[in-house]
């Protein structure tokens, strides 16, 4: 089995281009990483997954031939929601609590029915890549996703909230699949409200006035702080990248995190 990352932030804070670095780095070390950033399974791992669970094997009718044939033609031309939507519910039933608490924070927050389906269908599509990536990973393998599991939880509590619930994050970090390293981009709030003046708000942030944005920003914050502790707690070892000036001292911070990690691959 590989290594289960996960990359946590702040909006503004940088994270999409540790990433991208993150993925450019391990790749040029030889490592496969199975990356993702917001959107649907990608064609080749649901390939991968096809062929490792559901090998192409010919039983010498031409019946079979055309079904197989099908299979792979739907993955390449249609992305084949029907095996996605296996996986989900391969990943539902593992996770009956995780799912449940993520609808009761919706109903509890009272979502307008735009952002439940919003944040619902980022979070299957995770969820996805998520089940089929572990299921066809090797060791030596990376998963690395934009936003993970634990970046979903902090946003789902925090956006649009102007206190902290520390008993609703550690109950989300209790429930989920835990990451085996934790890449931590900080970044003050202050800092992230002026880039996304100059760059652009987060879909769920837009519309709320400053304020309530900096309140947001605020709230993130303390859940990246709690998340870093409990996974620390729960032995998961931490990389701190300080992005406050020079990003070449910020990318040097992320390189020796990475090599320690793909040292133990």
């Amino acid at each position: 089995m590989g290594i289960y990352a996960e990359m946590i932030g702040l909006p503004g804070s940088g994270k999409t281009v540790f990433y991208n670095e993150a993925i450019r780095h391990m790749e040029k070390h030889g490592v496969r990483v199975f990356n993702w950033k917001n959107g649907p399974l990608e064609r080749w791992l649901l390939s991968l997954y096809l062929n490792k669970y559901e090998p192409f094997r010919w039983t010498g009718s031409l019946k079979s031939l055309l079904t197989l044939l099908n299979d792979r033609l739907d993955v390449v031309f249609s992305r084949s929601s029907r095996y996605e939507s296996a996986l989900l519910r391969s990943f539902l039933y593992s996770y009956t609590e995780l799912v449940a608490f993520i609808l009761s924070i919706l109903i509890r927050r009272g979502f307008p029915p735009w952002e439940k389906e919003l944040v619902l269908g980022r979070y299957l599509d995770s969820f996805i890549h998520f089940q089929a990536s572990q299921a066809v990973m090797d060791k030596g393998d990376v998963i690395l996703t934009d936003p993970g599991l634990i970046q979903r939880g902090i946003v789902l509590l925090g956006y649009g909230s102007s206190k902290v619930e520390e008993s609703d994050i550690c109950d989300y970090l209790r429930l989920i699949p835990l990451p085996d390293v934790l890449i931590s981009v900080r970044v003050s709030p202050e800092v992230c409200l002026k880039r996304m003046h100059k760059r652009s708000f987060p879909r769920r942030l837009r519309g709320l006035n400053e304020q309530e944005v900096m309140s947001s920003l605020d709230v993130c914050q303390e859940y990246q702080y709690i998340a870093e502790k409990e996974m620390q707690r729960c032995g998961v070892p931490l990389i701190e990248v300080e992005n406050k000036g020079d990003l070449r001292a910020s990318i040097e911070q992320l390189h020796a995190g990475l090599d320690r990690m793909v040292n133990v691959l």
